[in-house]
């Protein structure tokens, strides 16, 4: 079904990136194909980069992501979501059953890893919430919902469970704590944990970028001032290359020191010269900010996506501001430490 598609590689765990599962999945509704997703929640994860640090983190995450692959293997594909949320699609699973049997299996083999050291002593454990279309939703945003709210329902029984979404249980469930609120609260603890740090203010920078690359798959992410860009990040494996564009044709089509596409090109009729040179950079979508503190502007922020004609969400805009306004003030330091 999905030849059609430029999958994209989560480059950390080498399963599909958080655009590529969310499409794939979005594509089978459209063709009407049942099948069973699992949004999968690492169960206390914080604690494994506390204890061990952020390099064994990785491992953890890597080993976890092979084990999902190998367990899913000919009958689902396994995405990260984003930190250490994973989503599975299993193909052909509108049965209860069949698909509980699914997740099992993907949950024992997790509990199985055997870690080398230093993480010799450590079980990794999941929660799992899951949906299945069209037995419990027609469309995206719902399913998804409800597998949200199973994976809420897992966490508040204590966590390391699957819940596989019934309406009669959990159609009730107000999800405050649910996914999109736990990625932007993960994104803000990482950037304000980095003020924090004894590292150089472009290193914080960097990080912060990283943090944001991480949990919402941007490809690059820059400070764009009158004459260059500072503050380069661009996410491993994107192999484009990016320029300045002029400040004051951003400016054209931001308002309030703020855009972000809602639609594909939007932008385009406001400013044809930023749209040009962004295109010919292979930008596909963009979100802009710019950095104010205590009233001087240090440049203007490009998050940019080279793969996808993307669409970005409230949830992410919100997160984006908070975390770029510790950009502001760390490039205010920078300006008046000198």
């Amino acid at each position: 079904y999905f030849n059609s598609f430029n999958l994209g590689i989560d480059y950390l765990t080498g399963v599909l990136d958080r655009r590529s599962i969310t499409s794939l999945i979005q594509f089978q509704i459209k063709n009407k194909k049942s099948f069973g997703i699992a949004i999968c929640d690492f169960d206390n994860f914080k604690r494994i980069n506390d204890g061990y640090g952020h390099f064994y983190g990785d491992v953890a995450l890597k080993e976890v992501a092979g084990a999902m692959v190998e367990a899913t293997k000919d009958v689902g594909l396994v995405g990260r979501f984003g930190g250490d949320e994973f989503l599975i699609y299993f193909d052909d699973s509108n049965d209860y059953d069949d698909l509980w049997k699914k997740i099992k299996n993907v949950s024992e083999a997790i509990k199985a890893i055997k870690f080398e050291e230093p993480l010799d002593n450590l079980t990794v454990t999941q929660t799992v919430g899951a949906a299945r279309f069209p037995f419990d939703s027609d469309n995206y945003e719902d399913l998804f919902k409800k597998a949200d709210k199973a994976l809420y329902r897992g966490k508040a029984k204590g966590r390391n469970c699957f819940i596989i979404y019934k309406d009669e249980i959990h159609k009730h469930i107000d999800v405050v704590n649910s996914s999109p609120v736990l990625t932007a609260k993960n994104t803000l603890i990482n950037a304000y944990s980095i003020l924090k740090t004894n590292l150089s203010i472009d290193k914080k920078i960097e990080y912060i970028f990283k943090a944001i690359s991480d949990e919402y798959g941007a490809d690059h992410i820059c400070v764009n001032i009158e004459y260059k860009i500072e503050n380069d990040y661009v996410k491993p494996g994107n192999s484009r290359v990016y320029y300045k564009v002029d400040n004051n044709e951003l400016r054209k089509m931001m308002k309030d020191g703020i855009y972000y596409t809602k639609t594909y090109s939007d932008y385009k009729e406001v400013s044809p010269i930023a749209h040009e040179e962004l295109y010919e950079q292979g930008v596909k979508a963009i979100f802009t900010y710019e950095l104010i503190y205590n009233g001087e502007s240090f440049g203007i922020v490009r998050i940019e996506d080279s793969k996808v004609k993307r669409v970005w969400q409230e949830h992410e805009v919100l997160t984006y501001i908070s975390a770029l306004n510790a950009v502001a003030l760390l490039k205010y330091l920078e300006k008046h430490m000198e």
